[in-house]
Order: C-alpha cells, then structure tokens, then sequence
C-alpha cells in the first residue's frame, strides 16, 4: 500500500518518536509510506533519527512551497487554478468544490489551510496514495484528510490519542461536528480507557479500534545495573503542566527533610522550565536536583541504564490534557526499570501496582514520596517489578506486533472502500 501520514512537523528530533517507529515498521511490512507536513523541518543529518536514514523519509516528505499567508500564496493560488481550469476544468471544480465548498470543518483561519490543501495537490495526486492517515484526530488534520481523500478516492483514517480527546475544546468540537466523523473510513485509539471515552461521545455503534502507542523492545534492551549511592531517579518529559513535575520536586524535598538522599535527573524543555528553577530553589534541592537539555532518541537508553528509578507523576492539567500511557514509561520499563506515576486516565492497561510499577494518586505528595522510599529501600523489589515491566512491553507494547494491527486495519479499510 501507498500511506499518506499527515503530520504537523516532521522530523521532530525528540518528541513523538513513535510515530517514526510506526512508520519505520510500516514500511518493513512492504508499504510505501510518505508525510504530508505542514512544517517541514531542515535539519542537519546528525540532527536526524536513525530511523529517519535508515528509511530516507527525508526524500519522503510532501510540503507546499513555502509562501506566508497574505497576497504571495493568494497570488500563487490564481497561478494555479487559473490555467488548470483552462485545460481540465471538471477536475479542477472538483478539487475546488471539496477543498472550498464542501461542508467539512470551518473556522475563520481555515481558509490559509483550503489554499495550502489546493497548492500541494498537485504533488500528490500523482502518487496515487491507498490510503490517507492523521495519527493525530484533530480537527483540522481531519478536514484536511477528508478533502484530500474524497479527491484522490482514497479511504481517510484517523487515531485518538490524548489531548486531540481529552482537551476540553477537543471534546466539544467532536461533539459538535459528529457529522463530521461520520464520513471517516476507520477510526483508532490508542488505549481501552480512550475507546470507552469515545463510545460515550460518537455513540455506542462507532467501531473504534484499539492499536497501542509501541516501542521496540529489542532497542531498549536491559543491561546489568549497580545500586547507585544515593539512588539515581530520573524523568524524562516535556515541561509542561501535564507532567506534575512541580509534586515530584515537593516530594523530593520531603524526602530530604527525612534524611533520604537522592540524585534526581529531569531531562527535558518546555515552557515551565524556569517554574521548575525556582521550585528547587524554593525546595532547597539545588544539591540534589540535575536538569539536562532535551536529548537524542537514541541517547535516552543511555540515561536509563544508569538509573534506578523512573518517576512521572502524571495529572490532569487544567485544560482536561494528559498523557494516555507515557511512552518514556515503556521505554523505561524495556530496559527492567521500575516506575512510579498517576493512577489516572487508564495507567492500570500498562502498569499492574506492586507487581510491574507503582501507581499513587495524582498530585498527592506524601504518597509519591512514600512510594519512592519504598523503592530506595528495597532492591530485590525493583529488580523484580523491572523484569515484569519489560514483560509487559513485550506482550502487549511491542511495535512489531501493534504495526501488524495497524497495517490490517489499513487493509481493511481499503478493501472496504472498493
């Protein structure tokens, strides 16, 4: 098959690495996977994922030439539909009417969008795509795929994940346009709690198929680790509110004040850097507390094998965001290293509390730093819910097997639509 992903930016050096697992496993199968992305991104080759080389994505992305939205991608607009309604002008109604008329999704920005949709076309029509994907069901993504596929006559799919559900105005618009995700071939999400979320809001009969968010285990494989003195903890995440980092660092202070050392490293960026610089400030843990700039894919093994402990107090940020099963968890877990998070938003289909991680309520302090003295003080404990957490990743978590799924459902989905 001939998949087209539709990808905000891409290649991203860090974030939403498993999508290019996704892609890189695609393509094993035999497909012919190329992105569709709104920002593309030029970045140097040892800047670029393994994956990305080793697949050549870089000659497989699709973008419009770059024009900022005013008179320049108006006038290339007229350039464009000008001479193609001269020599074919049934197809170039058609691309227009669906592209402009047609009563998909309309907000007062998304003309800027109708005209990106109108000027790559032409670049992709003659690739003959079977299939057209948005790994992220925001709106806007879906409207795009839509008018793309009904054009080319291609079946569009799309997945849930989590703020593209979750996000109070996610959940509001998907209430408001059902009508919308009525005309979609294939919907799926990445989790059971997810798929009853979106049951209760499209209905008991939408069949939406469950394809986990995966890693490879073989690339996050364990190695002998040595109780490190004090313990190594470490998270690895964006900063930002979803996180709960600011109830991690509090409960790294209690722990100092009950006389348990530590050695803390957060690895990340994001916009609450500073928040979380003046907190160990606040909380006395400059001693204690290490923040490291964001790092390689491919660096993040490294950090693991050197390290305890993986702790992510996940919550429900103000906006009704959260993470749906952490991948950094299941990497960590990969390479047998025990976990601490949020009981929240269906954490239990990953982790098992006391046998595979621990699972405390989201933003309680005492019980975070109770669960991680619990580790700190016995090692046979994390040695034993690390070999059941790599279980897991294997059986239920493993790229190879979810990409299977989610190359069948493509299947599917394509037979259907003859």
């Amino acid at each position: 098959m001939k998949i087209l992903y539709l990808l905000h930016q891409f290649p991203n050096i860090n974030s939403e690495a498993f999508i290019l697992n996704e892609l890189a496993e695609l393509q094993k199968l035999g497909n012919d996977v190329w992105i569709l992305a709104d920002k593309p991104n030029n970045l140097t080759a040892q800047d670029l994922h393994a994956l990305i080389i080793e697949n050549n994505f870089m000659a497989k992305i699709i973008s419009n030439d770059f024009y900022p939205r005013g008179i320049n991608k108006l006038a290339s607009f007229v350039k464009k539909i000008v001479p193609n309604f001269i020599s074919n002008p049934k197809k170039t109604f058609k691309k227009f009417y669906f592209i402009f008329l047609h009563n998909h999704y309309y907000k007062s920005k998304n003309f800027w969008t109708k005209l990106d949709n109108y000027l790559v076309l032409e670049k992709i029509l003659p690739k003959n795509f079977d299939i057209i994907y948005a790994p992220f069901a925001h709106l806007e993504k879906i409207d795009r795929g839509l008018s793309i596929a009904q054009i080319i006559g291609a079946p569009f799919a799309t997945a849930f994940r989590a703020l593209d559900l979750h996000s109070y105005n996610c959940r509001q618009d998907i209430i408001t346009y059902q009508k919308l995700f009525s005309k979609i071939a294939g919907l799926v999400t990445i989790s059971k709690f997810n798929q009853e979320k979106l049951l209760d809001l499209l209905g008991p009969e939408a069949k939406i198929n469950i394809i986990h968010s995966a890693i490879d285990p073989e690339k996050f494989i364990p190695t002998p680790r040595i109780n490190n003195q004090p313990p190594k903890i470490i998270t690895i995440s964006r900063f930002v509110e979803k996180k709960g980092i600011p109830y991690l660092l509090e409960a790294l202070s209690v722990l100092k004040k009950d006389g348990v050392n530590v050695d803390y490293t957060l690895i990340g960026d994001g916009p609450l850097k500073s928040d979380y610089e003046s907190l160990i400030e606040k909380f006395n843990l400059k001693d204690t507390v290490k923040i490291l700039p964001s790092v390689k894919q491919e660096s993040i093994k490294l950090f693991l094998q050197q390290s305890d402990m993986m702790v992510l107090p996940c919550i429900i940020d103000r906006n009704g965001d959260r993470d749906i099963m952490a991948n950094v968890l299941k990497e960590a877990m990969s390479m047998e290293l025990p976990v601490i998070t949020s009981n929240i938003s269906g954490i239990e289909e990953l982790i098992v509390n006391q046998k595979n991680g621990l699972l405390v309520p989201e933003k309680d302090v005492p019980a975070l730093a109770e669960a991680i003295k619990k580790l700190i003080n016995n090692s046979e404990l994390r040695k034993e819910m690390g070999i059941a957490g790599r279980q897991k990743i294997i059986t239920d978590f493993n790229i190879h097997q979810e990409a299977a799924k989610l190359n069948q459902f493509f299947l599917e989905i394509k037979k259907n639509n003859h």
